[in-house]
């Protein structure tokens, strides 16, 4: 199944997958991987959650946090069922830009078939490192971390965001996904794919890391 095969043989699962559908079941096991992801790291969530409430000046009331924290968790289920279907359709949307840029041969279901595939091994990083807090019993999903992040004891800031985000192995090998997939697709060597996908990916999460500069609004 291209679902395993692409993780281990990446260049002959898209070969595959170039010439065949495929897409279907692995969106419904992607997205029920998201679902699982985001209900396992839900009570991790919630904690801290409740730990910024309590510190606010002005604590709300038990009713107050219960519908808030309720609204937030359907949220995240929703969004964690829905994101993988925008993402593969958004991102394939950018990669067939790049097809056309680099005059490749790919079509947009089949490089947004590269982007669903490429999802995998953030979702299984994601899976690992929530197992690992909960065997552990962390307070916080930054206590137990599996990417540059471990390397800071102050977890949060630009560098501590930006670093996390660039050295995290599980999304270096969805990197790499990309990268090989897109030249398979494109019929280009993945050395003339990687410099436009890999300049994306550092400026995206350059830009995301910019968040963590904005400053908190005070409690109220």
């Amino acid at each position: 199944m291209a679902f395993f095969q692409v993780l281990i043989s990446p260049t002959a699962a898209f070969e595959r997958l170039r010439e065949r559908g495929g897409w279907i079941v692995a969106l419904l096991l992607v997205s029920a991987l998201s679902v699982a992801a985001t209900y396992l790291q839900w009570p991790l969530i919630e904690k801290e959650m409740l730990a910024q409430f309590e510190a606010q000046q002005q604590p709300l009331g038990a009713a107050e946090m219960e519908t808030i924290l309720n609204i937030s968790r359907v949220t995240a289920w929703i969004t964690g069922a829905v994101m993988p279907a925008a993402l593969m359709f958004f991102v394939g949307l950018l990669l067939f830009l790049l097809n056309m840029i680099v005059r490749g041969e790919g079509t947009y279901m089949q490089l947004s078939k590269v982007s669903l595939y490429s999802m995998i091994p953030g979702l299984l990083g994601g899976l690992l490192t929530t197992a690992l807090a909960k065997a552990f019993d962390a307070d916080s999903i930054t206590d137990v971390m599996l990417n540059g992040g471990v390397l800071f004891t102050e977890k949060t800031g630009f560098l501590f965001t930006l670093v996390s985000s660039v050295l995290d192995p599980f999304g270096l090998w969805s990197l790499v996904l990309t990268v090989v997939g897109a030249a398979v697709m494109m019929r280009k060597s993945p050395k003339s794919v990687a410099f436009w996908i890999v300049g994306a990916w550092l400026l995206v999460r350059l830009g995301t890391s910019l968040f963590a500069l904005i400053p908190a609004a005070p409690a109220a």
